[in-house]
């Protein structure tokens, strides 16, 4: 994996990142924002083999950013700040299905539905439960950040924190794959799982793992390298659930 060189955005920007790869393995690129959590990410890019593809992002003025690039063969990243949106490729989510006008069962007016079909309510309790499953491992990795003074019993102290907010986060993702039930498959693409119900399903069980960490304060170090390892995955699925439910409400307006 590489690093780019950080680089400021100023004023705010709003355009495309177009990124290619001429080798026969996996490529992906990640934008990091410089000071930010490790697993707070854009991915504009992956896939395998050849690759041209383009994705829209919005920079914050004066914040840093850098990529990271993962590829096998030759690779190139442009931002295009005057490409038009229309034809960068936006975040690979899917319509919701069934839903769009209100038919008494979708809609901002329904409520939630009793069908395989998703309303615009079942998706908006998925968008809340999304959220908190990602504030809560965010909450968790901030607890592992202050697990590094000098006080071993302190430090275990904040780990334990942090694995109580990664079983919040666990039962926030049960609730949501209980409302998936019986529902229509919603396909992903641009993702190693093929539907949001199996990513909802393996960051899950992800979390779940971290109920075998033990934590005293003769094994701190290596109990934070456990639970950092599992969070680094928890948060950026997390994330991309988040982000799959933003847009999916957007497809009921």
């Amino acid at each position: 994996q590489r690093l780019t060189p950080a680089f400021h955005s100023t004023p705010p920007e709003i355009g495309c990142i177009i990124c290619t790869h001429n080798g026969s393995n996996h490529f992906d690129v990640k934008l990091y924002p410089v000071g930010g959590n490790t697993y707070h990410y854009d991915l504009v890019a992956n896939g395998t083999g050849s690759y041209n593809g383009s994705q829209a992002v919005s920079l914050v003025a004066g914040q840093a950013y850098f990529f990271t690039i993962t590829a096998e063969g030759g690779w190139t990243i442009v931002f295009d700040q005057k490409a038009p949106l229309t034809t960068c490729s936006q975040p690979a989510f899917p319509e919701v299905p069934g839903g769009g006008e209100d038919d008494g069962e979708g809609g901002e007016g329904g409520g939630e539905s009793t069908s395989d079909k998703y309303t615009y309510q079942d998706v908006k309790k998925l968008n809340e439960l999304a959220t908190s499953a990602t504030n809560a491992t965010t909450k968790s990795m901030e607890n592992v950040n202050k697990s590094y003074s000098n006080m071993p019993a302190v430090n275990a102290m904040y780990l334990r924190y942090a694995l109580q907010y990664m079983a919040n986060s666990q039962s926030y993702l049960e609730n949501a794959l209980s409302r998936m039930e019986g529902k229509v498959d919603i396909p992903l693409t641009n993702s190693e799982y093929a539907t949001l119900k199996e990513l909802v399903q393996a960051n899950r069980d992800l979390l779940a793992s971290a109920k075998s960490i033990t934590v005293d304060e003769n094994n701190v170090d290596a109990a934070r390298t456990q639970i950092s390892n599992i969070l680094i995955t928890a948060g950026s699925q997390n994330l991309a659930f988040q982000k799959v439910t933003v847009q999916l409400l957007a497809s009921f307006t």
